[in-house]
């Protein structure tokens, strides 16, 4: 199905908003078979040359989640090993205008600790960091409660997680009219991207889909703003009188 763009599209200044959420090799279990270093996802460079990619493609964000424990059994692929904390930094000096969002637990990090990292990073990346709040213990328990409503092991209802996440395979235009018909349907306003093979994956995608968007008027040009807040187009908080700008 496509959709081609109407005046009241045009008029009430809707955007797409695209992240980058960057996965070690990639989604794919077999990406590191792709990837020319298969120990890449331990060179810094790596991340920073995909965060040059997104802000290339004019992404609104980079995502980098957390996974603050040791896997039960050995990794079969490449594992999400580095504090994503020190990569944020990292391609924050790579770039300009892409945003910087990662996850951190509530349940793992005290509250200064966590106040003062985010606070550094969108501090030196001139307003570009954003944080994926989550609470570990609070998916545990979902866990257990739907395990046991089930009549499933936890390990068994862990095992059935495949992640929740949608899948598109098709040619650039396919990809473009699928988001094109969540986002004028009003059933996103965005996505947070994964990709079968880094860098790869967000190169084809930046290529081919990216200027397929813009044709359709839904997806920015080039930046017009600084910071994530203002690109994401939310509005700015007063923080009280006496507080830090």
């Amino acid at each position: 199905m496509v959709l081609t763009s109407t005046a009241a599209d045009v008029r009430d200044g809707r955007q797409l908003h695209l992240n980058a959420n960057i996965t070690e090799a990639g989604k794919h279990a077999a990406a590191w078979r792709k990837q020319q270093d298969p120990l890449s996802f331990l060179d810094i460079g790596y991340f920073m040359d995909i965060g040059r990619i997104a802000e290339g493609a004019t992404f609104d964000a980079v995502f980098l989640s957390d996974w603050p424990a040791l896997a039960e059994k050995p990794p079969s692929k490449p594992w999400q090993a580095l504090d994503p904390a020190l990569v944020r930094t990292a391609v924050a000096s790579a770039t300009e205008h892409v945003g910087l969002i990662g996850t951190v637990s509530t349940s793992f990090g005290q509250p200064y600790d966590v106040a003062r990292k985010f606070a550094t990073l969108d501090i030196l990346s001139g307003g570009r960091a954003a944080w994926n709040i989550v609470t570990t213990h609070g998916f545990a328990r979902t866990t257990v409660r739907y395990a046991v409503e089930t009549g499933i092991t936890v390990r068994e209802s862990i095992d059935r997680n495949g992640g929740a996440h949608r899948m598109g395979v098709g040619t650039p235009e396919q990809i473009a009219d699928d988001i094109e018909l969540w986002f004028r349907s009003r059933a996103a306003d965005g996505f947070n991207l994964n990709f079968d093979v880094y860098p790869d994956g967000l190169q084809r995608f930046a290529d081919h889909v990216v200027p397929e968007l813009r044709r359709r008027g839904i997806f920015r040009h080039e930046y017009t703003e600084s910071t994530l807040r203002d690109n994401l187009g939310l509005p700015n908080v007063d923080a009280g009188e006496g507080a830090p700008v």
